[in-house]
């Protein structure tokens, strides 16, 4: 884990936090939300098979990221969306966190 992967993370849980299915388009959320998705995917690439367990949660939170950051330009988001990204995202920080 580096430093920029928290970061990203942190930056996307407040982001997430803003949102609501309604929330129109904005291009700082946006922004913040696919900063999260890179850094989750090169931590991924660049991760070690001691890292098996905090790989499938990156996995979750990219994926839930990516759904909300999609679904934000379509205007198809919706609060399920929105706090499944919000769990996978706390647990990647969680486990980033546990010594």
């Amino acid at each position: 884990m580096t430093h920029d992967e928290r970061k990203a993370l942190e930056r996307a849980q407040v982001a997430l936090s803003t949102l609501a299915p309604a929330t129109p388009r904005d291009d700082a959320l946006a922004f913040d939300l696919r900063y999260a998705v890179r850094h989750l995917a090169g931590a991924q690439a660049k991760s070690v098979s001691s890292e098996a367990a905090l790989n499938v949660l990156r996995a979750a939170a990219l994926n839930a990221l990516s759904a909300v950051s999609v679904s934000l330009d379509r205007r198809t988001l919706t609060r399920g969306m929105i706090e499944a990204a919000r769990k996978a995202v706390a647990a990647v920080l969680e486990q980033l966190q546990a010594p």
